[in-house]
């Protein structure tokens, strides 16, 4: 398997878009991956309020870059954001009693035409992230970009088996996977 650099992999798949096409950017952070999105409607997903601010300012002159300041998870649960004290990038959401409720991607997807490609990096959250997404990349066959440096070794087992059984290429990264439709 192939390592390549994940910005220009990135980069080069989002050039593909087209005016229909739709972009996920699940833990968008201050939007540097949002913004490589020229064609196509960017979600840009990022629920620490520290973040989403930054990200809102970076994308504002994107009118196709949409920030929205909201979680995903495998289910519809409560969250908090936990703010990472040593850098921007590292804030991850815990699942708790109170604080805002997350979404999944299925659920977000249900009305959406055209999903053409989804990154997931949730600093931790991302196997859940998937687990909430299988119905959206079974019907759009999307690809799928994941962060893996957090997952668990059976994790990332059992993703890529998954993907292989929907008919799915993998691509490995340093700490990341991107998974193509065959």
């Amino acid at each position: 398997m192939e390592t390549i650099e994940l910005r220009k992999y990135l980069r080069d798949k989002l050039l593909e878009l087209t005016d229909d096409d739709v972009y996920l950017d699940v833990g968008a952070c201050i939007g540097i991956a949002s913004n490589l999105v020229n064609k196509g409607t960017c979600y840009a997903f990022e629920p620490s309020s520290r973040n989403y601010a930054l990200l809102a300012e970076n994308t504002w002159f994107k009118p196709n870059i949409i920030p929205l300041k909201i979680a995903m998870y495998s289910e519809q649960v409560f969250y908090e954001v936990m703010e990472s004290e040593k850098k921007i990038g590292m804030d991850r959401i815990a699942v708790s009693n109170v604080g805002q409720l997350t979404t999944t991607i299925d659920l977000f997807c249900e009305d959406k035409k055209n999903i053409k490609l989804i990154k997931v990096d949730a600093e931790g959250s991302d196997y859940q992230i998937f687990l909430g997404a299988k119905e959206t990349i079974i019907k759009h066959k999307p690809i799928f970009i994941i962060e893996k440096n957090k997952m668990l070794p059976c994790e990332v087992k059992d993703l890529c088996k998954w993907f292989e059984e929907n008919n799915y290429t993998k691509l490995f990264f340093s700490i990341n996977i991107a998974f193509e439709p065959k």
